[in-house]
């Protein structure tokens, strides 16, 4: 999480190098950290490198998949960044599977990532594989309606927001 902070802080004052400097001492030092590699695609996203945030965020989501990537949701970025982020942590899954939740914001941030830059097939395939990992995820529902909107293809985004409704209903 002190690699994080640090490399963010460095992002914000404006000097992306040395952020990517310490993300990339963060992630030789804790490989499997989620929220550190979304917070590294994020400065990348930012930076217009999308082929490099596309691997972070397969990186992240290989982390996902491992036993040692369960951290706490404390660790995760600032709000600022909360459109590619979110929770994290393990729970359960509509007929007593188990989901990994912290797919759900990876995805949703792969997914988004790939709308913005106008690859909406990558994009729908991201929140579906979303959702196929983490169904109760609301967020993904959400964000993938918003695309879905974006392009005019409102019965699909009803349909979107009505099945994270039923998910998620607060």
């Amino acid at each position: 999480a002190l690699w994080q902070a640090l490399a963010m802080l460095e992002s914000r004052v404006g000097d992306p190098n040395k952020a990517r400097t310490l993300f990339e001492r963060g992630c030789a030092a804790c490989p499997n950290h989620v929220h550190l590699l979304q917070a590294w695609a994020c400065l990348e996203v930012r930076s217009q490198d999308i082929q490099r945030a596309r691997e972070l965020l397969d990186q992240a989501i290989r982390a996902c998949s491992s036993a040692s990537s369960t951290h706490n949701s404390a660790e995760q970025v600032p709000f600022e960044d909360a459109a590619i982020l979110g929770s994290s942590g393990l729970g359960s899954a509509p007929g007593g599977s188990i989901e990994n939740r912290a797919l759900g914001p990876v995805w949703n941030a792969y997914g988004l990532l790939e709308s913005r830059f106008g690859t909406i097939d990558r994009a729908r395939q991201c929140f579906s594989r979303g959702l196929n990992a983490a169904p109760t995820h609301a967020p993904l529902y959400r964000t993938w309606a918003q695309v879905e909107a974006g392009l005019r293809n409102y019965g699909r985004a009803r349909e979107l927001l009505a099945e994270g409704f039923r998910i998620d209903p607060r």
